[in-house]
């Protein structure tokens, strides 16, 4: 399989067409597969431009931290979500007449 090396440059211009036009279209015209552009856009999300730089070019980053800081950033909006579900249940224990 021949691998393909991105530049910084390339893969922020290809994230930008991805907000217009999608990721299977996108996806498609530059023969790119649609799990590289939905981690080049996590990656993205999380590390910003610098995360997209070339691992190929001796600007290697550790892998596995990207993988933990995704995840990391993923779990915090889980409890997010859990604590605004707990603050809904208790605004409803205290309005409830017939809980007291």
């Amino acid at each position: 399989m021949k691998y393909r090396n991105w530049s910084q440059e390339q893969k922020l211009a290809l994230l930008e067409e991805v907000k217009t036009n999608g990721i299977a279209r996108t996806s498609r015209k530059h023969g790119v597969a649609q799990g590289v552009l939905y981690r080049w856009r996590d990656v993205y999300s999380v590390r910003g431009a610098e995360g997209l730089k070339s691992q190929r070019s001796g600007e290697r980053q550790d892998s596995r931290v990207t993988e933990l800081e995704i995840e990391n950033q993923r779990l915090k909006k889980l409890l997010a979500e859990r604590d605004l579900e707990l603050d809904v249940v208790k605004e409803i224990i205290k309005k409830n007449p017939w809980g007291k």
